[in-house]
């Protein structure tokens, strides 16, 4: 699997976040479910840290929490259907991979263990909700494979530069945002200062 975003591809990253599909993730042999949404929540984390600048931060805390709580949510409610429908000790001690103060698995505690889960789970659910619920924008921004085109396609003509997709890895990419960010503050500060300069 790619370790970090600077080995991965950022076709790949745009088509897992779109697909959602996570095998994507496999460069070779083989992983588990559990294996690849553990490492593409790293990885969703380590690019979200990249790509906030100073002014952005806490918005970005903000979506990173949400994306990983949405993943957990998701991740918990496969297992939950799974188990509802085929009871099997190996999904029960899946459940303890979410890190919640579960009652110690003896074997025949099954009901206790997931009502406890349960418990927890719609707590992780409620809690999304609420993040969902307080929008600091009335701006709904796609985030696809159109969205990372249009971005660099801004940065090639603002900057005068080349980039090129298909070349980039997550990591390049989150490097040209924040010095392209860079870039129109500059800008926008040399503009400010003609304008001042101007009205005199």
């Amino acid at each position: 699997m790619y370790q970090n975003i600077h080995k991965l591809p950022l076709t790949v990253f745009i088509d897992v976040l779109v697909s959602k599909d996570l095998t994507l993730l496999i460069t070779q042999g083989i992983a588990t479910e559990e294996q690849l949404l553990a490492q593409w929540e790293l990885l969703y984390s380590e690019y979200i840290d990249a790509i906030s600048g100073p002014e952005m931060i806490g918005k970005m805390e903000t979506l990173k929490d949400s994306a990983l709580v949405q993943s957990k949510i998701s991740r918990g409610k496969l297992i939950l259907d799974i188990i509802s429908t085929l009871p099997d000790d190996r999904l029960i001690e899946l459940l303890y991979s979410f890190n919640y103060p579960l009652p110690q698995f003896n074997g025949s505690n099954h009901e206790l263990v997931i009502n406890t889960f349960i418990a927890y789970y719609k707590n992780d659910f409620m809690n999304l909700q609420i993040m969902a619920d307080q929008p600091d924008s009335k701006e709904v921004v796609t985030i696809d494979y159109n969205y990372f085109m249009s971005t660099i396609v801004d940065m090639n003509v603002g900057m005068k530069s080349n980039i090129n997709i298909n070349e980039l890895s997550v990591g390049a990419y989150c490097a040209y945002v924040n010095k392209y960010r860079q870039y129109c503050k500059t800008m926008s500060k040399n503009n400010k200062n003609v304008d001042d300069s101007n009205s005199f």
